[in-house]
């Protein structure tokens, strides 16, 4: 008698991965992505992201339900189709720290977890992976949302063109154009509602643009001023060791601003998880209260004379 319910339940799931088969093969998937630049976010705001995707994925669930119950499957497969496939999908949420700690789940709860991490390498936030791994078979509609966050200033002194440009972003697939369309808006929507307006900082080809029209001139006219303060100095030196130390005065100008132009974009990051005792926040603290006093001694000295 066991066998005889086992071989039904078997029948019944190999009807149930048919069906599927017959509603996914015939409909190609339509993908919208786009990277995740210029936005500062708080635990907050990540748990209300989640909690928005957790609503999406219920539509996506229910879109993908109905397309299930049109194909005609008997009772039972419908059953064993639904409750072993559809329902199987469901949003799940990873943080990794960079001490090693990782952390994941359904609940967006979990950013208020007493585990969560102290320093936040990423946190990705996606719909496929739990069906994926119990099923085998892949969501009608899916979304991830992938957030990288820098820590410190060594992970953006790399090339100028990438510093300070965490690889996040936004993918949204499925069959459903309509679903696919609405869901990548609200969650577009949702983080340009995020926007820190660093876009022009870390844009493409603002390092070069500012060394050809800023720092070279500049280095030029430094390189001048000092030769012109130590001219006899320089003169005492023969040519081979003058023009070095001109030239060696000039790429150490240069070489200070990338270091520089790597330390703001890691002050201002392009994506960046807001807290309070983080290292960005502690140094735009620093000179903003160095700026401020510049700027407050100045006005003293102008209103008042002294």
């Amino acid at each position: 008698m066991l066998s005889v319910l086992d071989g039904r339940r078997e029948l019944g799931q190999h009807a149930s991965l048919l069906g599927w088969q017959m509603i996914s093969e015939p409909f190609s998937k339509v993908t919208k992505q786009k990277p995740i630049a210029n936005c500062s976010l708080s635990l907050s705001d990540l748990e209300a992201i989640a909690k928005l995707c957790i609503a999406k994925n219920v539509e996506a669930v229910r879109i993908e339900d109905n397309l299930v119950r049109s194909i005609g499957l008997d009772e039972e497969s419908l059953r064993n189709h639904l409750e072993n496939i559809i329902y199987k999908q469901q949003v799940l949420i990873f943080i990794n720290g960079y001490a090693g700690e990782s952390i994941h789940s359904s609940d967006p709860d979990i950013f208020r977890s007493h585990l969560f991490p102290d320093s936040v390498k990423n946190v990705a936030i996606e719909s496929s992976i739990n069906r994926k791994v119990s099923t085998g078979t892949d969501p009608n509609n899916s979304f991830r949302l992938e957030f990288e966050f820098a820590k410190n200033f060594s992970q953006v002194n790399a090339s100028p063109h990438a510093a300070g440009q965490p690889q996040s972003y936004l993918r949204v697939e499925g069959t459903d154009e309509a679903w696919v369309v609405a869901t990548f808006q609200v969650l577009e929507t949702k983080l340009l509602s995020k926007n820190n307006w660093r876009g022009l900082l870390h844009s493409a080809g603002i390092y070069e643009l500012l060394l050809f029209i800023v720092m070279l001139p500049l280095s030029i006219f430094l390189i001048d001023v000092v030769s012109k303060a130590f001219h006899e100095k320089l003169n005492e030196l023969n040519i081979v060791a003058r023009i070095g130390s001109l030239m060696y005065g000039f790429l150490a100008v240069i070489v200070f601003y990338r270091l520089f132009f790597n330390y703001t974009l890691w002050v201002f990051p392009s994506v960046e998880l807001i807290n309070e005792n983080g290292a960005s926040t502690a140094h735009r603290r620093f000179w903003w209260k160095v700026i401020s006093g510049i700027l407050v001694s100045g006005i003293c000295l102008l209103v008042y004379g002294k």
